[in-house]
């Protein structure tokens, strides 16, 4: 969308039409400028004035602002270069009392965090954290190379032309600079950790739910995320509440305490905590047993009918853990993805 579209279709005060943003962050004043960044349409002069309507009180400017920036900032589960400044914005929305719309804020963080959930759930962070650093002082030529080494590393000449023609669409330095762009939108959305514990504890529903998802993708810091969330369950009555805590202490990795709430939870009378105690097993445990299985078999089936807009989408979620075998039965996914917290645990990795 061009500069003026967003104007027009926004009718934004002109005085908030600025490529310009400040804001407080730590040893003092931050100004963004935003036509020297890039989002995923080109620069990224539109997002200020995106964020600013993100923070209207009206829903529909604010909806239409939403899945706009969630197209520029994380498109395609890819993150651009102003995806990390835009970050640092929405948590001071998320700090003062005065902006609307806080689920929708931590949605749009979350998305900025992890890009698309199944790739993500794939990605080693602290790998991608060693390629960053390894790359950041590589030439082009020099990224270049690399390419060429993998490309004759194929053992086949059917395997080495192949290679050739998935380099043909990549240009290695813009590969580089997304792999840095995405951690530093990773590690932005990560400052605002005690931000979203705090809204962990808010008295409206939503952003209570979708702050405890944005949580449970932080398992650098399990130990002190995994108390946060099983002290907010034990005071929650509410299913879907309860169900985005199961997954979130799942992806966090295993722990004594987890292991029995998750446990708890696969025999209630909900279906929705049922699965997400199910699920939250299944991302820990290589066997989650019987019960833990027929309740992700039972998700599965239902196709999430229960609700669209829970922040982790089970029916999806249980598709990616289990399938049948040849015989029909159902089984775990050999090789499935699991909890991104086992991987920090086995390395005794948290910061």
């Amino acid at each position: 969308m061009r500069q003026a579209e967003a104007n027009s279709s926004l009718r934004l005060p002109y005085n908030l039409l600025h490529t310009t943003m400040y804001s407080s962050e730590g040893d003092g004043d931050r100004m963004t400028q935003w036509e020297q960044l890039t989002d995923a349409y080109g620069a990224a002069t539109d997002v200020p004035v995106l964020l600013q309507a993100l923070a209207s009180t009206d829903n529909h400017e604010s909806a239409y602002a939403h899945e706009e920036l969630t197209a520029r900032l994380a498109h395609q589960g890819s993150r651009s270069e102003a995806s990390s400044h835009a970050a640092l914005q929405l948590i001071e929305y998320l700090n003062s009392p005065n902006i609307p719309n806080k689920p929708r804020i931590i949605q749009l963080l979350a998305d900025i965090a992890i890009g698309n959930v199944g790739d993500w759930l794939e990605t080693d962070l602290q790998q991608l954290r060693r390629e960053v650093a390894r790359e950041e002082s590589l030439s082009a030529q020099d990224l270049q190379l690399e390419v060429d080494a993998w490309i004759s590393s194929g053992v086949t000449e059917e395997i080495r032309e192949a290679r050739r023609k998935n380099a043909n669409f990549l240009d290695p330095v813009f590969v580089r600079n997304s792999k840095r762009w995405a951690l530093e939108a990773y590690d932005a959305v990560k400052s605002g950790i005690s931000t979203y514990r705090r809204s962990l504890w808010s008295s409206d529903p939503e952003t209570c739910m979708w702050a405890a998802h944005l949580l449970g993708w932080f398992p650098e810091l399990k130990s002190v995320l995994t108390v946060d969330l099983l002290k907010r369950a034990a005071l929650d009555t509410n299913e879907r509440i309860s169900a985005t805590i199961c997954i979130a202490l799942g992806l966090l990795g295993e722990d004594s305490l987890c292991n029995r709430f998750l446990h708890s939870s696969i025999f209630t009378k909900d279906a929705e905590i049922r699965w997400g105690g199910a699920i939250g097993l299944a991302l820990i445990k290589d066997d989650p047993g019987r019960v833990a299985l027929d309740a992700l078999v039972e998700c599965r089936l239902s196709g999430n009918k229960l609700h669209h807009d829970q922040p982790f989408p089970l029916g999806a979620f249980a598709h990616m853990l289990i399938e049948q075998d040849k015989a029909g039965a159902w089984r775990l996914r050999p090789g499935r993805v699991t909890s991104p917290g086992l991987r920090y645990a086995s390395r005794g990795v948290e910061q």
